[in-house]
C-alpha cells in the first residue's frame, strides 16, 4: 500500500526562508507560488508575499475537470458528478474545520480556498489536507459499501 503524503512543512520553511532573503524588485511579482500538490483533480500551493511576508496556502479544484480526458474506461457523467461531490465535500470540510475561505473564479470554473498560515501548518490541518482518492475503483468500493 502506498502512503500520500504532502511535504508542506518542508516547503513552509523552505518559502518562507526565501521571502525573507528575496529583495523587491520592481521586475518581479510580490508573489511566490510553491506547488505543494498537483493531481488531475487537485492542486495546491503555498503563495508567499514578498511584501508582507505572509504565506497562505491555496487549493484549486476546476470545474469541469480542465485536464480530463476521456480515456479507455471513458467515465461516464455520473463518476464525474460523484468526484465533484467529493472533492466540493472536502473543499467544505476544510472551510468548516479549518476556517479557509471558499470562492470560485467562474471564469474559468476554479472552486478554490486559501487560508493564511500565522505559523507552520499543524499535523491536524496536514492531515486533513489530502485530497481524497479519485479512482473509479474507490467508487465502485464504496457504492457497494453503502448498498449493504
Amino acid at each position: 500500500m502506498i502512503v500520500r503524503t504532502i511535504n508542506i512543512k518542508y516547503q513552509y520553511q523552505k518559502l518562507l526562508s526565501t521571502l525573507i532573503d528575496v529583495k523587491l524588485d520592481k521586475n518581479l511579482t510580490n508573489e511566490l507560488l510553491s506547488e505543494v500538490y498537483v493531481s488531475e483533480w487537485v492542486k495546491m500551493f503555498l503563495s508567499g508575499n514578498i511584501v508582507s511576508k505572509e504565506i497562505e496556502i491555496q487549493i484549486e479544484i476546476p470545474i469541469p475537470f480542465s485536464s480530463f480526458q476521456k480515456t479507455e474506461n471513458n467515465y461516464d457523467i455520473g463518476f464525474l458528478l460523484k468526484i465533484q461531490i467529493k472533492l466540493l465535500e472536502y473543499l467544505l470540510r476544510l472551510h468548516t474545520d479549518h476556517d479557509f475561505s471558499l470562492d470560485i473564479i467562474k471564469e474559468e470554473g476554479i472552486w478554490y480556498g486559501t487560508k493564511k498560515l500565522e505559523s507552520e501548518p499543524t499535523e491536524e490541518l496536514i492531515s486533513q489536507l489530502m485530497p481524497p482518492k479519485i479512482s473509479p475503483e474507490n467508487f465502485v468500493a464504496e457504492s457497494k459499501k453503502n448498498q449493504r
